[in-house]
C-alpha cells in the first residue's frame, strides 16, 4: 500500500504528539476543586479505588483513541492506494490495401476484396487501411481497428468492381446504379493528367502510415493491386514505381503485389516487389488470391510493450478502524462523565 500524499501523515504525527503532551501535561489537580482533610477512610474504600482505577483506564482509553483517530484520519486524507503496474506485450501490424481502380484490374480487385473481408474478420489488434488510386491516390480508410467499417468499405468497393465487370460484359445493360458504379473512382480522377500513376498510388499508401517516425519498429504491409500500366497522356509522373518501392524499403514496409496476366514490365515489377521483403503474384485464379491472403496473414507481427498502471483507493480498513476507535472513545468518554 502506498500513500498519494504522505506529507499529510507526517503532519498528523506532529499533531498527535502535541495532543498527547497537552493531555499528559502536569496540572494542579486541585485548581478547580476543594481540598479535603482526613480522607484516609475514602482512600481505603474498595468502591472508591475501583472507580478511581476505572476513571484512569477510561482516561487512558480516551487519549489513546483520540491519538489513533487522528492518525487514521490523516492516513485517509493522505489517500492510501494500491498501485499495480502491468507490462503487456502486444503483437501488432499495420496493413494498407493499395488498389489501382483502372478497368483492367476490376476482376482481381473484386476477388481480393472478397478474400480480405474474410481475413479482416479474423484479425485481432491489427490496424487496417484502404487507399485507392488512378490519376491520384485517395485515402478511403485510415488505419483503424474498426473492422466493421473496413468490411463495409470493402463490400462497397467489391460491389462497384462487380458492377463495372457486369457493364463491361454487357454494355447495353439498363438501370445502372451510378452511385455504386462511380464509387471506385472516388477522389482519384483529375482532368489534367493521365491515369494509373502507379508510384504515386503506392506512395499514397506509405504516407497513410502516419506514425512511421514515431514507431519505426512496427510491422507494416502494403497489399498492392495493379497492372503496372502507366498512362502519361496528359502529364508527367512525379514518383516512379522504383522510387516508391525504395521508400517502402527505407521504412521497412513489405509490399505484396497482385497483378493480372497482362501486367506491364513483369520482371521489373517482381524484382522491385521482392526487394521490399514481400511477395509477387500473377492472378490466374482465386487460388492465387488465397495464397496472397495466407502470405499476408503469416507475416511476422511487431512486438510492442505497453505499460498500464492502475491506482486503486484502499480506505476500507482505515475507515473501519476509525469507526471502531470513535465508538470506543464515545463509550469511555461517557463513562468518565457519569
Amino acid at each position: 500500500m502506498e500513500l498519494m500524499y504522505p506529507w499529510v501523515f507526517y503532519a498528523s504525527l506532529v499533531v498527535a504528539a502535541i495532543v498527547f503532551l497537552v493531555v499528559f501535561k502536569n496540572k494542579d489537580n486541585f485548581k478547580s476543586g476543594k481540598r479535603v482533610a482526613n480522607d484516609e477512610a475514602i482512600r481505603e474504600n474498595k468502591y472508591y479505588n475501583r472507580l478511581k482505577m476505572e476513571y484512569r483506564a477510561c482516561k487512558a482509553i480516551v487519549l489513546i483513541t483520540i491519538v489513533l483517530s487522528i492518525i487514521c484520519t490523516s492516513l485517509i486524507i493522505a489517500r492510501p492506494v494500491h498501485v499495480d503496474t502491468v507490462v503487456n506485450e502486444v503483437h501488432n501490424r499495420d496493413i494498407m490495401m493499395c488498389i489501382d481502380t483502372s478497368e483492367s484490374t476490376d476482376e482481381i480487385n473484386s476477388a481480393m476484396c472478397e478474400r480480405m473481408i474474410q481475413l479482416v474478420k479474423e484479425f485481432k489488434g491489427e490496424r487496417i487501411g484502404i487507399t485507392i488510386f488512378n490519376c491520384k491516390p485517395c485515402l478511403l480508410v485510415p488505419l483503424t481497428t474498426d473492422y466493421d467499417y473496413v468490411i463495409s468499405v470493402l463490400e462497397r468497393l467489391q460491389e462497384s468492381f462487380d458492377l463495372h465487370i457486369k457493364v463491361a460484359n454487357n454494355p447495353f445493360i439498363m438501370n445502372v446504379d451510378y452511385e455504386v458504379y462511380g464509387y471506385k473512382y472516388a477522389g482519384t480522377i483529375t482532368s489534367d493528367r493521365g491515369s494509373s500513376f502507379i508510384g504515386e498510388g503506392l506512395v499514397g499508401s506509405v504516407l497513410s502510415f502516419y506514425d512511421l517516425e514515431e514507431e519505426p519498429d512496427r510491422a507494416r504491409i502494403i497489399v498492392f493491386l495493379t497492372d503496372n500500366w502507366l498512362n502519361l497522356e496528359y502529364g508527367e509522373v512525379y514518383c516512379t514505381l522504383e522510387d516508391a518501392m525504395n521508400i517502402c524499403k527505407r521504412y521497412g514496409i513489405k509490399v505484396f503485389s497482385l497483378a493480372p496476366k497482362e501486367v506491364v514490365d513483369e520482371e521489373e515489377f517482381r524484382e522491385l516487389t521482392l526487394s521490399t521483403g514481400g511477395e509477387f503474384y500473377i492472378y490466374t485464379s482465386d487460388k492465387v488470391v488465397d495464397e496472397l491472403k495466407d502470405a499476408v496473414d503469416n507475416t511476422d507481427t511487431s512486438m510492442m510493450k505497453t505499460t498500464v498502471t492502475t491506482v486503486t483507493d484502499k480506505p476500507e480498513t482505515l475507515l473501519i478502524a476509525l469507526a471502531v476507535l470513535l465508538t470506543i472513545n464515545f463509550i469511555a468518554s461517557r463513562r468518565i462523565h457519569v
